[in-house]
């Protein structure tokens, strides 16, 4: 495949991706295009050794165009770009409404199209966002000013598959000049049983609301070392919490309520996603909890649904264990790997592990460990793989200024932003995103508060394309 959200007028790539066993394979190198199988298995019961699976059938989506124009007299360039996996197939579900809101989410005014012409629209489509008719361009020669480069970039993952549902993220993140980027993220649950979008009405038993926004508060606060009902003295804008402005489960099956970026905090918060075990929310959850037991009280409810294994087991299944929930919370310590793909392109591919666990005390904790690995020369790419020896005070300078930028603070004054420190060390981790953007990490508590959680500092390649080493320009040649 030639162009993966390359900056370019080219035609919509579609890769048709077939999930089936448990391996994948990503055919691509040459100059025509290729198709390419990914293969998803999904367990549904593996307490005989036998792992059942769960088919997807799914079209991966990569787009980009870019447009040249004037502002204030200045040569300005304005590139929009799509990345997609869009779902064809799960097992038997009915995908029609998933579809129409993953396109309405993505695309807007374009989403009620198949997603070929609704990509062509929204690569088309400039109105309310260039200040006059816009050129097509290849000339992608730096602006003097970073403010003259305009970017658009949409993207639609899927983040959780189960035998009950598939959750996607819809992120749509731009640049319009100004003090930074802006990221908007829209999550979609998918009852896979049902046919239907997962919404908190659909979630939750009607009249429920004020009790879930008890949960969702005492949560947060929790995990910012605060009172529920004083917010503000953690950074928030309001001690009393708004309904939250998204929700999804994730593959571990917590639910996880959002609020975008200034929605209740500075930008430096960014999306705040507050996560919440099922477990939590057991007298607020409806139907779509318990099934035909739903409309019991809630003991009755969970109590029957907790013995009822028809259709789940094989057979009647005898209790191996008392897992009767201890006196305290922190009686019972959890600890839960992950290992996800989150990129995959002809040059490179990123791999995510994450780590949570809880021991007792105020909240969990969370560790990432970020891998990009360089497909053509076989090796990991750390720090010291992608940048020339002797640049490292240069990269950290970059870093700082990016990270303080986003911040609203001086690249030697952090503190005043809430940090722990004046002068960053190096970061303790780094990746490469599917847009090729270089995402320095740094751990919870390592330069900031619980609050600030990971923080990834995302830094474009052509911002430190004279610091590359020669296998760092190979590898992102086709971003810089």
């Amino acid at each position: 495949m030639r162009h993966l959200l390359i900056p370019a007028v080219s035609a919509i790539t579609l890769i048709v991706l077939a999930a089936s066993a448990c391996s994948s394979d990503y055919n691509s190198g040459r100059d025509d295009d290729r198709d390419a199988d990914v293969v998803a298995s999904v367990p549904v019961d593996a307490s005989d050794g036998e792992i059942d699976t769960l088919d997807l059938h799914a079209t991966l989506v990569n787009a980009a165009r870019t447009y040249e124009f004037e502002l204030d007299g200045q040569r300005c360039l304005y590139t929009v770009a799509v990345s997609a996996e869009w779902p064809r197939e799960i097992g038997n579900a009915d995908l029609a409404a998933l579809a129409d809101t993953l396109g309405r989410a993505a695309f807007g005014r374009h989403g009620d199209m198949p997603v070929a012409d609704a990509v062509t629209a929204f690569l088309a489509d400039t109105a309310g966002v260039l200040p006059g008719p816009g050129k097509v361009t290849h000339d992608f020669t730096a602006p003097e000013l970073a403010s003259g480069h305009w970017t658009l970039t949409t993207d639609i993952s899927r983040t959780a598959l189960t035998p009950a549902f598939v959750t996607y993220m819809v992120t749509s993140s731009s640049y319009m000049g100004g003090a930074h980027p802006n990221t908007a993220v829209t999550p979609l649950t998918y009852d896979l049983a049902a046919g239907a979008p997962v919404t908190m009405a659909y979630l939750f038993k009607p009249g429920s609301e004020a009790d879930v926004m008890k949960i969702i508060s005492s949560a947060l606060a929790e995990r910012s070392g605060c009172r529920p009902d004083n917010f503000k003295s953690a950074g928030f804008f309001t001690d009393t919490l708004p309904a939250p402005s998204g929700m999804s489960v994730d593959k571990s099956g917590m639910i996880e309520f959002q609020y975008g970026q200034y929605e209740i905090g500075p930008y430096a918060m960014g999306i705040i996603m507050v996560p919440v075990a099922p477990a939590a929310l057991a007298d607020t959850l409806g139907r779509a909890a318990f099934g035909r037991h739903g409309d019991m009280p809630v003991a009755d409810a969970v109590t029957a649904f907790l013995a009822d294994t028809a259709g789940v087991l094989p057979g009647p299944g005898k209790v191996t264990h008392d897992f009767t929930a201890p006196e305290l919370a922190s009686g019972h310590w959890t600890l839960t790997t992950d290992i996800s793909r989150t990129a995959l392109t002809p040059a490179f591919v990123t791999y995510m592990v994450t780590s949570s666990s809880y021991m007792g005390g105020a909240h969990p904790n969370t560790a990432v460990t970020p891998l990009t690995y360089d497909l053509a020369a076989g090796a990991p790419v750390t720090m010291a793989y992608l940048f020339k020896p002797g640049s490292e005070a240069d990269v950290m300078k970059i870093i700082s200024s990016a990270l303080a930028e986003r911040s609203g603070c001086r690249p030697d004054n952090f503190k005043s932003a809430g940090f722990f420190t004046d002068t960053l060390p190096a970061p303790s981790g780094m990746s490469v995103d599917k847009s090729g953007m270089i995402e320095f990490q740094y751990g919870q508590y390592e330069i900031g508060p619980y609050a600030m959680g990971i923080i990834m500092v995302p830094v474009a390649p052509a911002d430190v394309a004279g610091l590359l080493s020669p296998e760092g320009k190979r590898m992102l040649a086709a971003y810089l």
